[in-house]
């Protein structure tokens, strides 16, 4: 509800005060089947980038002693119809939206009032250093796994001004991540 909410905020935002439309976010033009393969290659990318540097970071950092799935997950490993619908429903799929989005319309309106590369990499860092806080209840070791993944979210936009491969990419990601944990748990119960 809350995520749905800040959606329509952003978008109203977006239109009354700055005149654009969601499309406008799009600050390339594109087309959708080069969105939906950037969004799979960039799949690859941050999960690979995850189960790469994950467990180094998680030697160095602490890890949460107790995360927000930790609840959710062993549900849905019990009952294979709550895995589908939490997979394909509104609860994952608003989320991914809302935070991509949120990251979209931070950058656009960044490098909108700032010129010059330099700016345009610090806002790149602000907003993953900003979506990896947003994940404190992961510990630290979690919240640097997604300001890794967030600089390269951020740089994708950046390079090519798409706002789809980014949702496409993070609802790929969060959906691989939640149905390999819950394999991984089923299994080891059997």
């Amino acid at each position: 509800m809350v995520a749905s909410l800040a959606i329509a905020a952003i978008l109203f935002l977006l239109r009354i005060f700055y005149g654009e439309r969601f499309k406008d976010l799009n600050l390339k033009r594109g087309s959708w089947w080069k969105d939906v393969l950037v969004g799979i290659f960039l799949t690859v990318v941050t999960l690979g980038t995850l189960y790469f540097l994950g467990p180094i970071i998680n030697r160095i950092l602490p890890r949460a002693p107790h995360s927000s799935w930790g609840d959710i997950l062993p549900g849905l490993g019990q009952e294979p119809l709550l895995l589908i619908l939490f997979v394909i429903g509104p609860v994952l799929t608003i989320s991914v939206v809302w935070e991509e989005l949120s990251r979209v319309f931070l950058l656009s309106r960044w490098w909108k009032i700032t010129s010059g590369t330099a700016w345009r990499w610090l806002g790149v860092l602000v907003s993953a250093a900003l979506w990896g806080l947003a994940h404190f209840y992961q510990g630290p070791s979690g919240m640097v796994n997604v300001a890794i993944t967030g600089i390269i979210l951020a740089f994708v936009y950046l390079r090519f001004g798409r706002v789809l491969p980014l949702i496409i990419c993070h609802y790929l990601h969060a959906t691989i991540q939640v149905v390999l944990y819950v394999s991984l748990m089923r299994s080891s119960m059997m």
